[in-house]
């Protein structure tokens, strides 16, 4: 089916090869370049279709936003489509990130405005509270830790988002080339440049109900305004309560932690109120305060694990986990990593010593490798584990080669380091010389380290050594961690 874009024809489905509209005689591919095969959804001021780019190889999926009012009002049309346009300019000068969809084009044609974007395949938070109910503490708490950096990124650009909800928040189930698994943010029509001339100016109030910080609505937006959206968007999810019913307007403060479950971390609430907090002076300031407490209350408290270790460890192919347990409890942690190596090369049927190859990568079943991450976070006290290297890879700055991101990740876990070969020479900006650790100097690193002693000795995520899984190539490395992400999604899901 190809969809008429043409908002006065009455014949909105046409044949797949059709080149004209049946009803209109419109042309149906925009700009001869991307084509429209059905409707996705339609808002106050647009509307949007899954489309796919026919000039490139393969056709890639993409979304076309039309703006498309739904008011005849004059000044309501001038305001919606000044902020249609405005999303292609915000889009366009924040450069790439993983977690924002790539603007493709901006087009104008036959008088109507078109946004050209990623298509992110995967479903909203609100579709997911709605699907499944209220989520886990322990989810909540990925939403922030993928998304925090996130508004790091914009709000380091100067841009306030202004409309952050669930309903904006979509999660990638696989990676692409636009970005690995994980969550996205999107529509950034209302989103705003923070310059000292507009921070002074009252703006027109924009946002969505519930979800709008006080000063947003007095037309004065900060960047604390988007933490704000966001706390009252994890506890919301938290309690699947509208945002209205968890405040208290005549005790003038929120009650949500009393429609929350009893497992939230007393500290994880701390935060959320913080980030809720309607007077400026007692919110936090930025994206970058938020997430240095989120991490001290991870490492302090352990809450990636959110619940006890159960008695049978989970397997969906058979694995026996007892061993790796046993050896985890005694802290002989390089034992553990070649057993943890081992169970997943038994895990896709391959013998001990030999190599997963790039598909069997994208397959490990997700229950083993969330009972080996369990494990692992469990008895290094939140240290070590695939979640904390899945954190510290989603984290990782947009903008650079594929090649590069993956160098600074394995950097930040402690498996590569620079250095200089001759005395001065990083002093007259030479080139530094690249040390990746075998696999033997990782393990003697941990060897015979009690768990105090292993934090100040390695990074976070410095175990387990995964590369040992494949022949030596960033790609299975970038393989595994999109792996390891869909798990996480998929678990999100459930």
């Amino acid at each position: 089916m190809t969809c008429c874009l043409n908002p006065h024809c009455t014949t909105f489905h046409n044949p797949d090869d059709a080149q004209f509209c049946l009803g209109c005689g419109k042309p149906l591919v925009l700009r001869g370049q991307y084509r429209a095969l059905k409707p996705l959804g339609q808002g106050g001021f647009g509307r949007t279709f899954l489309a796919i780019a026919t000039h490139k190889k393969g056709q890639s999926p993409c979304v076309i936003k039309q703006f498309f009012p739904g008011t005849q009002d004059t000044a309501t049309r001038s305001k919606a489509s000044q902020l249609f346009s405005q999303e292609a300019l915000r889009l366009g000068g924040l450069g790439q990130h993983p977690h924002i969809p790539d603007l493709l084009a901006h087009v104008e044609e036959d008088g109507q405005q078109y946004l050209i974007q990623e298509f992110i395949d995967g479903p909203t938070l609100g579709a997911v509270l709605k699907a499944k109910g209220p989520l886990e503490p322990g989810k909540i708490v990925q939403i922030l830790r993928g998304l925090l950096p996130v508004l790091d990124f914009i709000h380091q650009r100067q841009v306030i988002h202004r409309d952050i909800k669930p309903e904006n928040i979509l999660y990638r189930r696989m990676a692409t080339a636009g970005g690995p698994a994980g969550l996205v943010l999107v529509d950034f029509g209302a989103a705003k440049v923070a310059t000292a001339t507009a921070l002074a100016r009252t703006a027109t109030a924009i946002g969505s109900a519930g979800f709008v910080a006080p000063e947003q609505m007095g037309g004065r937006p900060v960047f604390a305004s988007d933490l704000y959206s966001l706390g009252v968007t994890c506890v919301h999810l938290l309690t699947g309560t509208d945002p209205f019913g968890l405040f208290s307007y005549g005790e003038d403060r929120w009650v949500w932690a009393e429609q929350a479950p009893q497992t939230v971390d007393p500290a994880l609430a701390q935060i959320l109120d913080k980030m809720i907090a309607r007077p400026l002076t007692q919110r936090y300031g930025s994206a970058a305060e938020v997430m240095a407490d989120l991490e001290r209350m991870v490492k302090a408290r352990a809450i990636a694990p959110q619940s006890p270790l159960p008695q049978t460890l989970p397997s969906d192919v058979g694995i026996d986990y007892s061993g790796l347990q046993g050896l985890l409890e005694q802290a002989q942690w390089h034992r553990a990593d070649a057993e943890t190596c081992r169970l997943m090369l038994q895990a896709m049927g391959r013998a001990d010593g030999s190599f997963l190859t790039f598909q069997e990568l994208a397959e490990l079943p997700c229950t083993d490798l969330q009972t080996l991450d369990q494990l692992w976070l469990t008895y290094s006290e939140g240290h070590l584990g695939f979640g904390v290297q899945l954190q510290i890879w989603q984290q990782q700055p947009g903008g650079r080669s594929p090649l590069e991101t993956w160098q600074s990740f394995c950097e930040q876990l402690g498996w590569l380091h620079y250095e200089h070969s001759q005395v001065g020479q990083r002093l007259l900006g030479g080139n530094a010389q690249s040390i990746w650790l075998s696999q033997d100097e990782v393990w003697g690193k941990v060897y015979g380290r009690a768990i105090a002693g292993l934090k100040g000795e390695v990074p976070p995520g410095f175990l387990p050594f995964f590369g040992s899984l494949y022949p030596g190539s960033s790609r299975g490395g970038r393989i595994f961690l999109d792996r390891l992400a869909f798990c996480q999604n998929s678990a999100l899901h459930r």
